[in-house]
């Protein structure tokens, strides 16, 4: 060989190997990447854990919320019952007022009746007392006793209305609690704007693990390359001085020193070395874009495990306000009996205060009947006036005819004994017969009572 052809073949292999160690030294670099698969490796750890939470927790949330549901459904129910209560008493109310209101217009249109009748007063003036004014109906009745009838009526209402706003005031209650178990769902419900059956932490998961995966893969591959540069800086003369001048950090590490460093050196010809550069040339093209790409899959892993923290967070907050919802359902559980007592106590009260109303009613209804009867019995009393009046009067006509007929008689008869005792008074001695030379006797016909004044009492009657 020509020294002209030695001198291009040293520099040749100087080139050879100086690229070689690049090569080595890029792929040494790579190695760092061997810190990004094992925080991958902790991010999948951390995401399993994660994972494992979000099951159990999220099982537990749809059990909670089935439970939460169910009793919620429970409570409705109760409400609604308890509602009944007080929808079918109101309207029993109704028409208790109804029958009441009918009863009392009833009753204002008899005493209206009871004031437009005046009666006749001159009795009082034929018995020496003084009237004020013109009497009605209306002053010969008890006044208190419809209005103390009425003011006790009031009164059983506003018994009523006083049960009813307690009845309200412990439906409210039972509302108001209700509202904030609904209120309490609604937040936990909008912790998660997943449902629980439906969570995405595991499909972010199975990426987790394909992004950690791909990294092994990758990191596989640096390993692969940098021991393929190994291995052909030790088939190259002068390879190990030359990668420990290029790497100083390395000075006390032989080039070999890897994860395969006990990797056997076997015989290689210069054929089978040069297809070993080619593959080192090759590859070391790709080392920087898969490093790059195992950063990049290390920060969408970051961002993932982000995201899963985010959805475990709120899977933790639904469980949690899913637990404070079943602290107020408990709390409203132990409220139950007074709100169903209220509503028993309500309907009790209401069935009590029916009655009293009722009997009220009754009352009323017989006290118009005997104001109208009042009413009759005055016209009855009219027509009684008119009555005697007419027998009076044909007593009357009997007694001035009677008198008239007995004075008639009278005097003839005072005649007749005129004429007799001339015809026969000479001849018959007075003591014959005390009576003889008497005057007949005298009859009187009056009345033995004074008369009542019966015209004004049936004018008055008419006004």
């Amino acid at each position: 060989m020509s020294e002209q052809s030695e001198q291009a073949s040293q520099s040749r292999s100087i080139d050879e190997l100086e690229r070689l160690v690049q090569h080595f030294v890029a792929a040494k670099r790579s190695l760092s990447s061997t810190a990004l698969v094992a925080r991958a490796h902790d991010v999948v750890t951390t995401a399993r854990h994660l994972v494992e939470e979000s099951a159990v927790l999220s099982a537990k949330n749809a059990f909670l919320r089935q439970g939460v549901l169910e009793e919620a459904n429970v409570l409705v129910a109760v409400r609604d019952g308890l509602d009944s209560i007080g929808r079918e008493t109101d309207v029993d109310f109704k028409a208790v007022i109804h029958q009441l209101d009918l009863a009392d217009n009833r009753l204002q249109a008899t005493l209206a009746q009871l004031l437009n009748t005046q009666v006749d007063t001159s009795e009082l003036h034929s018995r020496g007392a003084t009237a004020d004014k013109q009497k009605t109906l209306h002053d010969f009745i008890d006044e208190n006793t419809h209005l103390n009838l009425i003011e006790s009526l009031r009164g059983t209402i506003d018994s009523h209305k006083a049960a009813e706003a307690d009845f309200q005031h412990s439906q409210d209650s039972f509302d108001d609690q209700i509202r904030l178990v609904d209120a309490a769902v609604d937040d936990a419900d909008q912790a998660t704007e997943n449902r629980d059956d439906l969570s995405p932490v595991p499909p972010l998961f199975q990426a987790l693990t394909t992004h950690a995966t791909e990294m092994a893969s990758l990191l596989s591959s640096l390993v692969a390359h940098y021991d393929l540069c190994t291995s052909a800086l030790k088939h190259t003369e002068g390879g190990g001085e030359a990668a420990r001048q290029a790497n100083p950090s390395s000075a006390y590490d032989a080039p070999e020193d890897s994860l395969y460093k006990n990797l056997p050196l076997g015989p290689m010809n210069e054929q089978e070395r040069q297809e070993m550069l080619a593959v080192v040339d090759n590859d070391a093209q790709e080392v920087e874009d898969v490093v790059l790409e195992i950063g990049e899959r290390l920060s969408e892993m970051e961002q993932t495990l982000e995201q899963m923290q985010s959805l475990s967070q709120a899977v933790r907050l639904r469980h949690k306000l899913l637990n404070r919802v079943l602290d107020q359902l408990s709390t409203l559980g132990g409220n139950l009996p007074m709100f169903i007592a209220a509503a028993k106590l309500y309907g009790n009260s209401w069935n009590t205060l029916k009655e009293t109303l009722l009997a009220k009613a009754e009352e009323l209804a017989s006290l118009t009947d005997f104001y109208d009867s009042f009413i009759t019995s005055y016209d009855s009393l009219l027509e009684e006036v008119d009555r005697r009046h007419a027998v009076e009067s044909r007593m009357q006509r009997i007694a001035d005819k009677a008198r008239r007929e007995i004075e008639a008689l009278y005097k003839e008869d005072v005649a007749m004994r005129e004429d007799f005792v001339r015809g026969t008074g000479e001849f018959l001695p007075r003591d014959i017969w005390p009576g003889l030379v008497d005057t007949p006797r005298r009859w009187e016909i009056r009345a033995v009572s004074p008369e009542i004044q019966h015209e004004s009492l049936r004018n008055s009657g008419e006004q």
